[in-house]
This record gives structure tokens, sequence and C-alpha cells, in this order.
């Protein structure tokens, strides 16, 4: 999870297949929330928006990793056609710290179970949760879908922060198979599901990345970040000035005539 407090907004663009425009927020500790805005070349020349939600379950201790659970386009809005929200997926998924060292790994649903498949381990519930998830039907969208379809599928990955200072590189198991653009492209290929790619922060509030895709696609991601900490490097005062102790006033042997003075001349209301 990013520092509570987060804010976030970026570009990243995979080869000539899709454009992002993102702005993620940490409103609280356990919860981190990503509006989408997705183009990406199809017959209807459509943009396409997406809630991404991740909720951690389990903080990482000294003995054990972080859990979550989250999701993808989890409410499936945009317009019904075949092809949208072909990035809807859920997962769990634990981390775990090493020195330098982030493993990953976890159990993805929907766009996340393209390749190397296990039955659903939802599917005893029966009903859609054994059925295909094919993101070609227009139903296959939103809460009603989540955690369903015929298969499950793990996915993976490390990212070393390297000596050189803000460069981290990655390495990761992709299960992405690219079922809705071999759908829309019968000549379309996926590749090895392999990525690597860095990422280099300069400064604190600049993230820039590069990756190479399952062997075929680059991808490239520029994003900035703003914490709670680079917000109140240089605060506002916005405090009262100090009030040092009461002098002797002279106004306590005073008269009332002197007082409705001295309270009319200061703008005072004077009751008693």
């Amino acid at each position: 999870m990013l520092p509570e407090g987060t804010l976030a907004a970026g570009f990243t663009r995979l080869s000539d297949l899709q454009r992002h425009l993102f702005v993620t927020a940490q409103p609280l500790p356990w919860l981190e929330l990503t509006l989408r805005q997705t183009a990406y070349p199809n017959s209807y020349g459509l943009f396409e928006p997406g809630l991404d939600v991740k909720v951690r379950l389990v903080k990482e201790g000294e003995l054990w990793p972080e859990i979550a659970i989250g999701g993808r386009d989890v409410t499936g809005s945009g317009f019904v056609l075949p092809g949208t929200g072909r990035f809807a997926g859920e997962y769990v998924v634990a981390t775990r710290r090493w020195w330098d060292l982030d493993l990953t790994a976890g159990l993805g649903w929907g766009r996340f179970a393209g390749r190397n498949a296990v039955p659903n381990p939802l599917g005893w519930l029966g009903g859609r949760y054994g059925r295909d998830r094919d993101p070609a039907d227009t139903s296959v969208r939103g809460p009603r879908t989540w955690f369903t379809g015929q298969d499950a599928s793990l996915f993976g990955g490390v990212a070393w922060r390297t000596p050189l200072p803000g460069l981290t590189l990655t390495l990761e198991y992709s299960a992405d198979s690219f079922r809705t653009e071999r759908q829309e492209d019968p000549a379309f290929r996926a590749g090895i599901p392999v990525n690597a790619g860095l990422s280099w922060r300069p400064v604190e509030w600049l993230e820039i990345g590069a990756g190479f895709e399952q062997g075929r696609r680059t991808m490239l991601r520029v994003a900035t970040r703003l914490t709670p900490r680079l917000l109140a490097e240089d605060p506002v005062d916005t405090s009262p000035p100090a009030v040092g102790a009461r002098p002797a006033s002279p106004a306590q042997a005073a008269d009332a005539p002197t007082l409705r003075r001295m309270a009319r001349a200061e703008g005072l209301p004077l009751s008693a």
C-alpha cells in the first residue's frame, strides 16, 4: 500500500494496444482506489472508464506477508459493447519484503486467469462460478461477476531495489492471455507469460517506468505522486500568534464611562 493520504496520477502506454490515464488515491491505510480512462484500438473507437480497488486484509509482519484482495474495473461501467470490460478481474495477493527484494504471489480471476489455469476454487458454489467468463459476453461485467469463471490462475513477481538511487528492476509471471485482443484479431499473438521492466524515481514525486511485456510489446509509464510528507515539507503556519502574559491593566480602577469608551474604541460589546 501507498502511504496514507497519497495522491498519484499518470499515463501508461502499452505498445499500440492500450493507453491509460489514471488517478490513484490512498484515503485510508488499508484502501487504495484508482480511476482509469482507457483508450485502445477497436472497431468502436471508444474510451472506457474503470474503477480499480485494493483492500489490505493483513498488514505485513516479521513472520508473515501482507495480504490484499482487489479487482480491476469492479463496477463494469462504460458502454455495453463486446470487448469493453476487457480489463475486469479480481485477485488475492500476498507480498513479502526481504532486504532489497519484494516478492509477490497471488491467485487471479477474469483478466488475470488466462494461462495455466486451475479450476476456480469457488466453483463448488455452482452457478456462475462454474461458467466461462467470456469478455465478448456483455453480461459478464460488474459485481455479479466478481471471482467467477471456470478458471483461476497463479501470478507472481520479484522487484529488486538496486543500489542505484531510485532504480527498481522487476520480473514477473503474468497469466494474462490477451483473450479479448485475440478474439478481435485472429492474428494477434500474446507471447510468453513473462514481463520485465524498470522504474526510476529521480525525485520523490516523479516516477518513470519502462518494460517489455511477454517478449512482444513495450510499455512506458510516467506518474507523479504526492504524499502527506511532501505536501507538509514547507507548511503554511496557520496557528494564531503567541499570547504573552496579561499585563497589569489600568482599567481595573476605571469607572464605568471610561470602560465604555475603551470598549467602544476597540469595537467590543459591553454588557455589564
